[in-house]
């Protein structure tokens, strides 16, 4: 497509590089039958696939397969995680952090924003102070790869400096776009949950 005709493309079609070769044991698999989450044969596979997820994330304890999309891992872990009332710690620099401080917000926690411009890093120091003037135990969500951006930020320097002055701080993390693709430690880290 050259700038000229670039008119008559279709604005709500994808402009995405491609093709992509996808390796034939990929096609054959995406070539068979859907399974019916009811069945034995989608539990075998829900348990085989489980304990690999969990190496991939770099975490010993349990992995929860959600049906759903990273809002809905974002939300469940949040929940789970964060009681009511508690003072939320909110960095971000992008679309997704920013989804988590709308997110706490919403379930009813003050929210204390920790920024940074879109397409820069948050310093671990703005964490620290922030999480410091609580005086308390708060959550904290960090956003590993900001989606939006394409900032890696540096979970484990912010993470901790949380711990620093705050041992007992819940830390949830957006890792949907770094998951498997670069280092990732959560639990040595001091990450308390991650979302994927």
């Amino acid at each position: 497509m050259t700038p000229g005709n670039l008119a008559a493309f279709p604005r709500h079609r994808l402009a995405a590089p491609g093709p992509v070769e996808v390796p034939p044991a990929v096609l054959e698999a995406i070539a068979r039958p859907v399974l019916h989450h009811r069945t034995d044969a989608f539990a075998a596979l829900l348990l085989a696939v489980r304990p690999r997820l969990a190496e991939i994330a770099g975490v010993t304890g349990d992995v929860v397969v959600l049906p759903g999309n990273g809002t809905v891992a974002f939300e469940a872990l949040f929940l789970s995680a964060v009681p009511e009332g508690m003072p939320v710690v909110s960095v971000h620099a992008g679309k997704f952090g920013e989804r988590w401080a709308a997110l706490a917000r919403r379930h009813g926690h003050a929210v204390t924003d920790v920024t940074a411009p879109w397409g820069e890093r948050v310093d671990p120091q703005q964490v620290a102070d922030a999480v410091s003037a609580h005086g308390g135990p708060v959550a904290v969500t960090l956003v590993h790869s900001e989606t939006s951006t394409g900032v890696l930020h540096d979970v484990a320097a912010q993470a901790a400096a949380v711990r620093a002055v705050s041992p007992d701080a819940v830390i949830l993390t957006d890792v949907v776009t770094s998951l498997g693709v670069t280092d990732l430690h959560p639990e040595a880290w001091g990450l308390d949950g991650i979302a994927a």
